[in-house]
């Protein structure tokens, strides 16, 4: 809700800044839990009982819950004759305004969630940094494996052949690219002083995947915090290479690669949200950034219904000169949005009974 407030926010603002009615600001959907007009401008401030999206309504945009009644209207009618009489130009309503200005408030919603996403991944590096160790606590060397003599309880893994482990790219997903049989150099801090042990990768007696011999329920990610300006300079590429993430993982499920169980709803958002709680508080600061981006390349992609979709019609309508007739294209974002929550519901009962959400690959972050 946090997101989808700051989304909306910035269809509000821009709206504002670019001269457009705007009839209502609603969090949710439904019965309005909290609703509150203000007498200068007329827009409806509301919070509704489903806590699933909101709405900035502008005026002759058609979108759910947004329509007035006759007393509205007549109120909304007094309020543009009083800009009238003081001098004040008249204010836009979205079907009629230019087509630049439309793209600009459709595209300020996921530009928020953008800025947004900077903002968070900054509190991110102050507090966990980008890159972080392993230390291997008492339990986390199993006894009789061939590395055992290498490594020692309080030792902390700093990389493996040279490589840092950081936010995007932790101890399980470097060490998941060596086969059994290839020997390693573990970069170590041992008490303070930085050593290096070769470790031999070998095969699980089972089932044959390779292994160090580490228990990883015994040891701890070492964060390494950034300072302001370091973090605020890295705060920047570190969003963008989130944005790279989702947009990889989109094309592998067009693609095929992964199937339908690597997409989440609400129900898997908040069930991963409450497991990274569990394990660490930290765990919240690096999925806020992860949510905000998401969120944002999501709402831009050509999706009907989604602003992607709209910003399509409306830059169709602008070179065109006239705009498609919109009784067709509120069928096509009727039918988009009924296929999206469609899509919705089927990616939560897919997590409810074992599958795997997006949220929850990338959450595996932590150890």
């Amino acid at each position: 809700m946090l997101m989808i407030t700051i989304h909306e926010l910035g269809h509000y603002l821009a709206g504002k800044l670019l001269g457009f009615k705007i009839n209502e600001f609603s969090i949710g959907f439904g019965k309005a839990l909290f609703k509150r007009k203000s007498k200068k401008t007329g827009e409806v401030f509301a919070i509704r009982m489903i806590p699933l999206g909101g709405y900035c309504a502008f005026e002759s945009e058609d979108i759910a819950g947004s329509a007035g009644n006759k007393t509205e209207q007549a109120e909304s009618e007094q309020l543009a004759l009083e800009r009238e009489l003081a001098g004040k130009k008249p204010l836009h309503n979205f079907n009629e305004a230019p087509p630049w200005k439309r793209l600009i408030v459709l595209f300020s919603g996921a530009f928020f969630n953008f800025v947004s996403a900077i903002l968070f991944s900054f509190i991110l590096l102050m507090i966990a940094g980008y890159t972080q160790g392993v230390r291997l606590n008492e339990g986390a060397i199993n006894a009789g494996t061939p590395n055992t003599a290498n490594l020692q309880a309080g030792d902390t893994i700093l990389s493996v052949n040279g490589e840092r482990f950081t936010l995007l790219r932790n101890f399980g997903a470097v060490m998941s690219q060596f086969e059994a049989g290839e020997t390693i150099v573990f970069r170590i801090d041992r008490a303070g002083i930085i050593v290096y042990e070769d470790i031999t990768v070998f095969a699980h007696p089972t089932d044959q995947r390779p292994m160090v011999g580490l228990n990883l329920r015994y040891a701890d990610i070492v964060f390494q915090p950034m300072g302001f300006f370091e973090a605020l300079g890295r705060a920047f590429g570190f969003t963008f290479q989130l944005a790279w993430v989702i947009l990889s993982f989109l094309w592998m499920l067009i693609t095929g690669q992964i199937g339908l169980s690597g997409v989440g709803g609400p129900i898997s958002t908040v069930s991963v949200m409450a497991q990274s709680l569990s394990s660490g508080f930290i765990n919240i600061f690096i999925l806020l950034p992860l949510i905000s981006v998401n969120l944002a390349v999501f709402n831009l992609l050509p999706i009907p219904a989604l602003d992607g979709a709209r910003m399509v019609f409306v830059g169709i309508e602008w070179v065109r000169g006239k705009p498609i007739n919109p009784e067709i294209e509120g069928r096509i974002h009727l039918v988009g949005l009924v296929l999206l929550m469609g899509l919705v519901l089927l990616a939560d009962m897919n997590f409810l009974f074992g599958g795997r959400s997006m949220l929850e690959l990338f959450g595996h972050w932590r150890l």
